[in-house]
């Protein structure tokens, strides 16, 4: 039987909408995702910071300027943006 493809979910990836990126104090930038393959102790999956291509997208700049807000600066994170992925 051959194999299923999988396909994103709606949200998700970068070929979806928005993302947040954080500009760090080196000048990097890095872009946030969900990581479902690790768990903190109460059980919520990890939310972490990565590669363009494993940005969470979100469906409107709404959204994700409202999680955007959220998100604290400190010597290491300056500035968080939001963008738009192609």
């Amino acid at each position: 039987m051959p194999k299923k493809k999988r396909t994103r979910e709606a949200g998700t990836g970068p070929s979806h909408g928005w993302a947040i990126v954080v500009r760090l104090a080196n000048g990097s930038r890095a872009y946030y995702y969900i990581d479902e393959r690790h768990r903190d102790a109460a059980g919520n999956p990890l939310e972490c910071w990565g590669r363009k291509s494993q940005a969470l997208g979100f469906a409107s700049e709404g959204e994700a300027r409202s999680l955007a807000t959220q998100m604290l600066t400190n010597s290491s994170a300056k500035e968080y943006e939001v963008v738009r992925l192609p």
